[in-house]
């Protein structure tokens, strides 16, 4: 019975991640929708956003599927199971298991020859801008995949609720809490980021061997294709928590993460970003305890500054002060300097694509713009703290 608990919790665990990482979709939803926005009235041509957007949507949807079905937020007609006793219900559960596994390998099965033939034969979208259909049907291949885990996982949970064991499971909103809670020291983060760099090694070696020996009926040159997807989109995100911990370590807003991210994405800018990113993090932690938690060291002010003490001195008692009036510091001034900044890049970078006729000044304008409003916004949201 143990192996059976340990298996659920370790698919739930998988689910939750895919489910958690696949949130992050909902940003670039949002950038693609905003883009024809800011590209109005200049020469850029944006017919590729609506069905980058639709793209976003679908693998949105079936990438959350399963995290879904964990939190038992998919439609059920239950005015007879709801007053039924949770026996009774484990019963029907797992009976009815069988339907949603039937379905999914079905599904599972047409996803695959649909992929393989998207593949082959370079399958496009007939559209104007007629992109290429094998990623999101790989993503879709994926989803699928991980909702059968998760019935899987269902099912067997069913047949332990019936057998009368109940099955204690953690609480999903506190392990997601937890991934960006607390600090983590240099060892941990690099660790992890060494692991997810393999990963993401992996996943491009198995790209340049799978995709060309997919057949017309997928083979293992289709499975190394998708796994090698999947690895190579999955190691930056799964690599997302521990660098914002990271920063907590060197007592830094999480935030600054996407900073990062932002100014990455620039051409010409990315590889020097990256570089000072490694740099900076590679700095020590902030000794003693912070905003974010304690030292993962154990250290403290006074050892730091003067070793040769053994332990805190004794607390002196302090003599009481009147307590001076609060000074009212000015809140607003930096976020809205940096937003008119990022406002001036905004109309630097497309006074400069229609001079020089390249829309790239217009993109770094529009990144640099974008980052200036999450920063105005993370001051609106932090203004009562």
């Amino acid at each position: 019975m143990d192996i059976l608990v340990k298996y659920v919790r370790g698919v739930e665990s998988l689910v939750r991640g895919l489910g958690i990482a696949s949130m992050y979709l909902l940003l670039v939803i949002l950038a693609v929708l905003l883009f024809p926005v800011f590209a109005r009235g200049g020469d850029i041509s944006t017919i590729w956003a609506l069905e980058v957007a639709q793209f976003a949507v679908g693998a949105y949807y079936i990438l959350g599927a399963g995290w879904s079905l964990q939190q038992g937020a998919h439609v059920r007609m239950d005015f007879l199971y709801a007053n039924w006793k949770p026996r009774t219900k484990a019963i029907v559960d797992a009976v009815t298991s069988f339907f949603v596994i039937f379905y999914l390998v079905v599904m599972l099965l047409g996803g695959w020859d649909s992929c393989a033939y998207a593949v082959v034969a370079k399958q496009v979208n007939h559209t104007v801008w007629a992109p290429y259909m094998a990623p999101i049907k790989m993503a879709m291949e994926i989803g699928i995949f991980f909702m059968l885990l998760q019935m899987s996982a269902e099912f067997v949970k069913s047949l332990i609720v019936a057998c009368g064991k109940p099955v204690d499971l953690p609480d999903a909103e506190k392990e997601e809490e937890r991934l960006y809670e607390g600090r983590a020291p240099r060892p941990v983060f690099w660790r992890t980021f060494g692991v997810c760099a393999a990963a993401g090694a992996l996943g491009v070696a198995m790209l340049a061997l799978g995709i060309p020996h997919v057949t017309p009926d997928g083979g293992w040159g289709l499975l190394a294709t998708i796994i090698g997807g999947f690895l190579v989109v999955a190691a930056p995100i799964a690599a997302l928590p521990v660098t914002v911990r990271r920063l907590h370590d060197l007592d830094m807003s999480g935030w600054w993460a996407t900073g990062f991210l932002l100014f990455a994405l620039i051409p010409g800018l990315g590889l020097f970003t990256l570089i000072g990113e490694a740099l900076l993090l590679a700095q020590d932690g902030a000794p003693g305890t912070t905003g974010f938690g304690p030292d993962p060291k154990g250290r403290n002010l006074i050892q730091v500054f003067d070793p040769r003490i053994p332990k805190p001195p004794a607390p002196i008692p302090e003599v009481p002060v009147p307590l001076a009036p609060d000074v009212e510091r000015p809140y607003w001034p930096p976020y809205l300097i940096f937003q008119a900044i990022g406002c001036v890049f905004l109309l630097g970078g497309f006074g400069l694509s229609r001079i020089c006729a390249n829309p790239t000044w217009f993109v770094m304008g529009c990144l640099v713009f974008m980052f200036s409003v999450i920063v105005l916004i993370r001051g609106v949201v932090c203004m009562k703290r």
